[in-house]
């Protein structure tokens, strides 16, 4: 096996910053995402509102990227299995939410897809957004009435699957596709779903109790990450139902998380982002003790290699 080096863009010396990676672009300082990296968005109450983010996982620090949605909030975000960044808007009571797109890197809209909503024109809330690894649909959970519905990201159309609770505050899938909730009751218990019917497999009570903002599970480790409503504070949490703090960003209140998945499918091919290369500058020889592939995705500046076979 052969380990083609290809150097994409131009770099000039790239920094750590917040423990996300960064370029200098002549007096600027680009942040440059990486696979694994774990997105929180700005809701419309305070803060930086309609805004995406970085969030540390180590303090739960925020590198802020881009403001998507100036006029509202992003009340959920969810990757897909392209690496694609779907968020749904909200915009204060009696409103209703709409789908759009967002670049991951520098967290700008790239398109407004339309309206979120079921046959009929009948507009939905959404509360968060879940990207279903198993059968390759984008979930939304309504925040009125507790509808599970699928999303079509072409159009924003959605199907009712059912309904959940009236509760139901934030969803997540797990690797291997086990659905979770956790609701708005002060106790956020952290609950399973099945997705072919919104049906409540399981509970799970929390210890401490306290109401979540967010919900997204990693999908390299399956650890779900939460915020906390009260504080804002970032937590993982365990299947038992038991916090683990993270840090307190006191900062922009996290109304949704989302992980850049890794490894992508980008032109048929698996690629993955090395931080390691990303701490290299200039057009020098790259080499790494283990076998690696490269790419940036599209993302910011970037080192790429691609693998091949040598027969």
């Amino acid at each position: 096996m052969k380990i083609n080096k290809v150097l994409v863009g131009t770099l000039a010396l790239i920094v750590i910053t917040s423990s996300f990676p960064a370029v200098f672009a002549g007096n600027s300082v680009v942040v440059v995402p990486e696979c694994g990296d774990m997105y929180g968005s700005g809701g419309n109450d305070f803060g930086v509102t309609g805004s995406i983010f970085l969030v540390s996982q180590t303090d739960g620090s925020q590198t802020l990227l881009g403001v998507p949605n100036p006029n509202g909030g992003i009340s959920g975000i969810a990757f897909d299995d392209q690496a694609r960044l779907w968020g749904s808007t909200v915009f204060g009571s009696g409103t209703t939410s709409g789908l759009i797109e967002i670049n991951p890197s520098d967290g700008s809209l790239i398109s407004d897809v339309g309206p979120i909503q079921l046959p009929g024109n009948e507009g939905l809330k959404i509360t968060d957004l879940a990207w279903d690894p198993v059968s390759k649909q984008l979930f939304g959970a309504e925040r009125s009435n507790g509808d599970l519905v699928t999303i079509d990201r072409n159009s924003g159309a959605a199907t009712s699957i059912g309904t959940i609770t009236n509760d139901v505050a934030h969803i997540g899938f797990a690797p291997d596709g086990t659905f979770y909730m956790v609701d708005r009751q002060s106790s956020g218990d952290l609950f399973t779903i099945d997705p072919t019917n919104a049906n409540l497999l399981t509970q799970e009570e929390r210890n401490p109790e306290g109401e979540l903002d967010a919900l997204a599970v990693d999908p390299a480790t399956g650890i779900i990450w939460v915020s906390g409503s009260a504080d804002e504070s970032i937590f993982t949490l365990a299947t038992d139902g038991t916090l683990a703090f993270v840090g307190d960003p006191d900062d922009t209140p996290v109304a949704d998380l989302a992980f850049l998945p890794c490894p992508v499918v980008v032109g048929g091919e698996f690629l993955s982002i090395d931080s390691t290369a990303l701490i290299l500058a200039g057009a020098q020889t790259f080499s790494w003790m283990i076998p690696v592939v490269i790419s940036g995705i599209g993302i910011g500046l970037f080192v790429a290699s691609r693998k091949s076979e040598n027969s």
